[in-house]
């Protein structure tokens, strides 16, 4: 499969950045160019990893920040920017694609030249957060398998080809990737095929200087149901972040800072929607309330006062000292402001 998809480089897409999961900006091709700050904490509930950069793109710097636990990987991809821009969030998959069903996407050919390549698009505007899941099936599968023969390459490999067969625990089986986005408004949504035969999804923010896209990315098989019910972003500024993600049988926070002066000077940001939530940290925190109320965080926390949470609180493999206010549970010294 993955020799067969490396196209001829004259249609301009396997070998180019709209044919991998990340940011492009205004459709151009990026530039290599070293990492400005390489940040990462590996522990037992949170795998944390962000590396920034500046000239990838001409005038933007990012910052992508992830963090991993055993049920899903928080995605936060962050893009500043003097002059507004145009920034597409790219994902490939196998799977064939599943879109809400309160979602209505409509035909389209109007995503611009630079995804000419990319067949049977259809897209939606959305303002709230929202679901989009690849399913990896047989059928998925099978019709990947009659895309590629078509191929030139394909064609000339076609008796090769034929002869391959994975068996049945590579086929008969469900398997699917839940993608979970934080809303923001008028962000564009297109789906479609590319030439690999790939699903391709993109979800596009126009005309901005900055842009955050605070995803979630949840594997789960068969019949199982995904344990993220929703994803919030809490709080924003230039300098870092707060998300918020409810599940069925505990709720995460995960924090970043969008440089590296963050490992030494402290982020404080309040939820926009109730300050009286709030977070100080220094690099990145992460915060799990499992369904007891009991917390387990990691990172470089200073102080949090977050809801339904009643405690205790084990902060970096430590248990430290916390406190109920008023329905919310505060460690630390909450900032004045």
């Amino acid at each position: 499969y993955n020799y067969i998809q490396y196209e001829n480089p004259s249609l301009g897409w396997t070998r180019n950045a709209v044919a991998h999961n990340t940011v492009v900006v205004d459709g151009k091709e990026p530039k290599t160019t070293p990492p400005t700050d390489i940040r990462s904490d590996f522990s037992p509930e949170v795998k944390f990893l962000a590396t920034s950069a500046s000239g990838v793109f001409a005038g933007v710097d990012q910052t992508r920040a992830l963090m991993l636990t055993k049920e899903y990987l928080l995605d936060f991809f962050y893009s500043a920017s003097k002059v507004p821009q145009t920034y597409d969030y790219l994902l490939h998959s196998f799977g064939r694609p599943r879109p809400e069903r309160t979602r209505s996407f409509v035909g389209t050919n109007n995503f611009g030249p630079r995804y000419e390549a990319i067949q049977e698009t259809r897209a939606t505007t959305v303002n709230d957060d929202w679901r989009f899941d690849f399913v990896l099936d047989e059928e998925a599968l099978r019709a990947h398998e009659r895309r590629v023969m078509t191929e030139s390459l394909a064609k000339k490999k076609k008796k090769r080809l034929k002869k391959v067969h994975y068996g049945d625990e590579w086929y008969k089986h469900t398997a699917t990737a839940r993608v979970t986005m934080a809303g923001v408004p008028n962000t564009d949504v297109t789906y479609g095929v590319g030439p690999d035969g790939l699903t391709v999804l993109v979800a596009r923010r126009t005309q901005a200087t900055q842009s955050l896209f605070t995803v979630v990315h949840e594997p789960f098989a068969g019949s199982d149901e995904p344990e993220v019910d929703k994803v919030s972003q809490l709080a924003r500024s230039q300098k870092a972040s707060v998300a918020r993600i409810d599940a069925k049988t505990f709720t995460d926070y995960g924090a970043v800072a969008w440089d590296s002066q963050g490992n030494d000077e402290s982020r404080a940001l309040a939820d926009e929607a109730d300050t009286n939530t709030t977070f100080s940290f220094k690099n990145y925190g992460y915060i799990r309330v499992h369904a007891d109320g009991s917390v387990t965080a990691r990172g470089g926390w200073n102080s949090f006062r977050i809801p339904s949470a009643v405690g205790p609180v084990t902060l970096n493999g430590e248990r430290v000292p916390a406190e109920r206010q008023g329905g919310y549970l505060v460690y630390g010294t909450p900032p004045n402001a």
